[in-house]
């Protein structure tokens, strides 16, 4: 570990200093690309240096980053890694227990509640300002709505926003302007879904235009952002092969409860033809593929188009669209012939 002189931290420790804080600033604005790039630049930094208190702050961003792009299944290794020193901190606990809470809480495994309220006490315990308020208070307003109980969802989004309206205030009064960044939006977003304000001043970004009743412009640029829950969030207030699309994402990422709670809140909306959880074929199939996109995979490793594939199937043009828009989505492939090969490879196309 490096000293630290009399005269205060050497260059090299302020420059470590330095990557933690920017890796802070990029992950607020949910700038995933740049988000990465300063995680892995700033880990090479302290690690060859060894500044560990800096290295453990990174990790419990790089759980984060996981979480944000939908790569769940790294983040418990990662989470459990930070939590597992004896003092972790602050910010490296709250971001670990945060990120490993609400995976859990979409997956409706047990504990995730009890993490996530593990993670408002370090945040007000152990951080300074009101923004581990707001993203603490946020996540608990989703854990409560996934569990149905909505009263105290909205009271937990009711404080979070206002937390965030506290800090866009100091924010404008500095000269700032408006600091609607990803935290404040997202209070904002289930305050909305919970409560139906309407679009706060200022308010832009995919969550402004969900929040202005563009579902669509608002899931177009969650996908160029790269984020697949909030993709699918925005997609489940669409129309039906919209919705049928943010079902497929929510299988693929394993967020059973947050499905449910979707399929209750369509229901009572009155929606009709709510998609149905995957049968138990497509349970026992590793990828989530129904026994219809298998069918399409062979025909589509053939190198047939939709339109003939619609006629040897008896379906029309739009729905076989539809299933191949959902079988690129479940497999991760880009195009058709990168589908059929991973069908192939994993043996999904050998029954």
């Amino acid at each position: 570990m490096h000293s630290i002189s009399r005269c205060g931290p050497s260059d090299e420790a302020l420059a470590a200093q330095a990557r933690v804080f920017h890796a802070i600033f990029v992950q607020s604005v949910g700038d995933l690309r740049g988000l990465e790039r300063s995680l892995a630049e700033g880990l090479r930094f302290v690690e060859e240096r060894d500044f560990d208190w800096q290295r453990v702050i990174l990790r419990a961003l790089w759980a984060r980053y996981e979480l944000m792009r939908g790569n769940w299944d790294a983040v418990p290794d990662v989470a459990t890694e930070v939590l597992a020193r004896p003092e972790p901190p602050g910010v490296a606990e709250f971001l670990a227990t945060l990120s490993l809470g609400l995976i859990r809480c979409r997956r409706g495994e047990r504990d995730g509640l009890a993490l996530l309220e593990r993670a408002q006490a370090v945040a007000d315990t152990k951080l300074a300002g009101p923004a581990g308020c707001v993203v603490s208070r946020s996540h608990l307003a989703e854990a409560y709505w996934l569990v149905g109980e909505r009263e105290t969802a909205l009271d937990y989004a009711r404080q979070a926003f206002e937390a965030a309206s506290d800090m866009a205030a100091n924010a404008r009064r500095f000269g700032f302007g408006p600091i609607w960044s990803r935290g404040p939006r997202v209070a904002a977003w289930w305050l909305w879904r919970e409560a139906s304000i309407g679009v706060p001043p200022d308010m832009d970004g995919a969550i402004g235009l969900q929040l202005g009743g563009n579902w669509q412009g608002a899931a177009e640029v969650w996908a160029e952002m790269g984020f697949p829950y909030e993709r699918a969030m925005a997609l489940i207030d669409g129309d039906e092969p919209a919705r049928r699309e943010a079902f497929v994402i929510l299988e693929k990422l394993g967020a059973a409860a947050t499905i449910n709670r979707c399929r209750e809140m369509l229901a009572e909306r009155g929606v009709k033809g709510i998609p149905r959880g995957p049968r138990p074929a497509t349970r026992a199939n590793p990828m989530g593929l129904t026994e219809r996109e298998i069918e399409i995979l062979r025909l589509l490793e053939q190198g047939l188009p939709n339109a003939q594939i619609s006629r040897r199937l008896h379906r029309s043009v739009k729905t076989v669209g539809h299933h191949v828009s959902a079988i690129l989505a479940k497999l991760g492939a880009s195009t058709r012939q990168e589908a059929a090969h991973i069908a192939r490879s994993k043996g999904l196309l050998d029954r």
